[in-house]
């Protein structure tokens, strides 16, 4: 029984062993632009996504800061008109 056991394991390791080895191709210039078309794509459209998110949320930031700084301008030169913009940029 043991016998029979390890012939069959023997037969069936034997039998994968000598399966032919199949050889690889090199790919074709078209093949190797579909692909690279393909990662291209996948990559732009993370990149696109990933810049999007990030301006909605610097946007948030920094226009809220830029538009204080306006406001604090415009009031700023409401309290003191003899300092106009015009005077402090001939300065």
């Amino acid at each position: 029984m043991k016998n029979s056991i390890f012939v069959v394991f023997f037969l069936a390791a034997w039998c994968t062993s000598c399966k032919k080895q199949e050889t690889q191709r090199a790919p074709t210039k078209q093949e190797i632009k579909q692909k690279v078309d393909s990662i291209l794509t996948v990559k732009t459209l993370e990149v696109e996504t990933a810049g999007k998110t990030d301006l909605k949320h610097r946007l948030r930031i920094e226009v809220k800061v830029k538009a204080d700084s306006i406001v604090n301008a415009h009031l700023a030169a409401k309290a003191h008109p003899k300092d106009s913009v015009k005077e402090k940029l001939n300065k």
